[in-house]
């Protein structure tokens, strides 16, 4: 009589799991929920989540195993120097088989097998959409996983040729495994929908972009289209019915992110801003009504890895109409409109072609459907546990290149790292003030002893 194989235990590091109704619950935050909600429900993985929220206990499976990491994980840089020296402990102890990082970091010492997971480059390809500290850190500690991590995922084949181009990354270890929708997002009831646009003021027809204010969304694009759509007309935005020729206002869903352009501005300059409606961040219970509510989704980023909203667009029933670029035509498939990130007119072509044409609509809603249909987390988890079983039993990484320092000094000021290789890590924190951001370098915390230095080299 075979034996079953014996249950993986893998640790994710979840540290990014935030159930706070802000932007932080969103992007990799809904990747690291999702997939564990569908590891937890298979019987031949145990997981263990680290993470810094009591109250991912309320949102997980049973099945999933909790290791609550210190409060104090919250903050930016000193869950980094957790994740550089006392989880590589905490996985030991729990003897795990498989590491997985959900984020482009890993620890660089000490870790048993390691999966890392890459959402994209955004920060290689267009670091100007980055604070500088930033696009250093994540390119550095992405090396660092290209070079040491026992396997790669990429959520889409372009993430895929990006890190093998862009990073050097060796093919053979980068494992495509695509995001899911999750089923909350579906068509919904007339209803419903009616109910929800009364709750929050949004008009009968609308046009729909969301994602976090930054300048690779491309908001200033869709804004010129739009205001071509309109062309010089007035009137109540939204407030036709019956498919009049009064466009439908432009709602943009998203909180403010790093360097955002001024899309309320840019919308005065363009004689639109009463047509224009900024609601902010949307809470996840509310992005599947938004969705549905639409009469036409619009994605005109420059970069994406995946383009997560435009599959859960299409999943509601919302025909869309994303930019060629990056990982969307993948994504989309021949279920939507693809027009150039910087073309103008054919945006403005795209969105008349859809709202002047019922049937045409209703045809894409359709294929959209069918197309998010094939992209599940249940699907996803699976891929994924067939990565962590070509890497288990493989050795743990004992030595990490080049060297990771850690030292503790108050009272002076970063200093300059222009001579300091990835994928080594930097990480300054001033006691008593916010932490600044993480940038390549030496791993540096400031300690509150005024003339207390200590260096540690594992």
């Amino acid at each position: 009589m075979s034996r079953s194989p014996a249950r993986l235990r893998v640790g994710l590091n979840a540290l990014l799991l935030s159930l706070s109704d802000d932007h932080r619950a969103a992007g990799i935050h809904r990747y690291i929920v999702a997939l564990l909600d569908a590891l937890g429900r298979r019987g031949d993985v145990a997981v263990t989540a680290f993470t810094a929220d009591a109250r991912a206990r309320r949102v997980l499976p049973p099945a999933v195993d909790i290791a609550l990491a210190p409060a104090w994980t919250r903050r930016r840089s000193l869950r980094i120097a957790y994740e550089q020296f006392a989880l590589p402990l905490a996985l030991r102890r729990r003897h795990v088989d498989v590491f997985h990082s959900a984020a482009y970091a890993m620890p660089a010492l000490g870790a048993p097998p390691a999966v890392v997971t890459v959402h994209d480059l955004s920060f290689v390809r267009v670091p100007e959409t980055f604070p500088r500290r930033q696009a250093r850190y994540l390119t550095a500690v992405t090396r660092h996983a290209v070079r040491h991590a026992h396997a790669l995922i990429a959520v889409s084949d372009f993430t895929r040729r990006e890190l093998v181009d862009a990073l050097g990354a060796d093919p053979n270890r980068v494992h495509v495994v695509p995001n899911g929708v999750d089923a909350a997002f579906a068509p919904s009831r007339p209803a419903d929908i009616a109910a929800f646009r009364r709750r929050t003021g949004l008009p009968e027809r609308y046009v729909l972009a969301v994602g976090t204010m930054q300048p690779r969304k491309n908001y200033g694009v869709l804004l010129a289209a739009y205001a071509r759509v309109r062309g010089s007309e007035g009137g109540t935005p939204g407030a036709s019915t019956d498919g009049s020729d009064t466009p439908p206002a432009l709602v943009i869903a998203g909180a403010p992110g790093w360097g955002d352009s001024d899309v309320a501005a840019i919308a005065d300059r363009l004689g639109i801003r009463a047509h224009v409606i900024l609601p902010g961040f949307v809470a996840a219970a509310d992005l599947p009504l938004l969705y549905a509510a639409a009469e036409v989704f619009v994605f005109p980023s420059r970069y994406e890895g995946f383009g997560l909203p435009a599959l859960e667009a299409m999943a509601c029933g919302t025909p869309v109409v994303v930019s060629d670029a990056s990982s969307l035509p993948e994504v989309v498939g021949a279920a939507g409109l693809t027009v150039g990130p910087d073309d103008v007119d054919g945006w403005a072509a795209a969105l008349r072609a859809l709202l002047d044409d019922p049937a045409r609509r209703a045809s894409l809603s359709a294929l959209g459907r069918a197309q998010a249909a094939l992209f599940t987390w249940d699907r996803t988890a699976e891929l994924t546990v067939e990565v962590y079983r070509a890497v288990r039993g493989q050795a743990y990484r004992t030595r990490p290149s080049p060297p990771i320092r850690l030292s503790c000094a108050a009272g002076e000021a970063a200093s300059d790292t222009s001579d300091i290789k990835p994928p080594s890590l930097f990480l300054s924190c001033r006691t008593g003030e916010g932490p600044t951001e993480p940038v390549q370098g030496s791993v540096r915390v400031r300690a509150s002893a005024p003339d207390r230095r200590r260096t540690v080299r594992p």
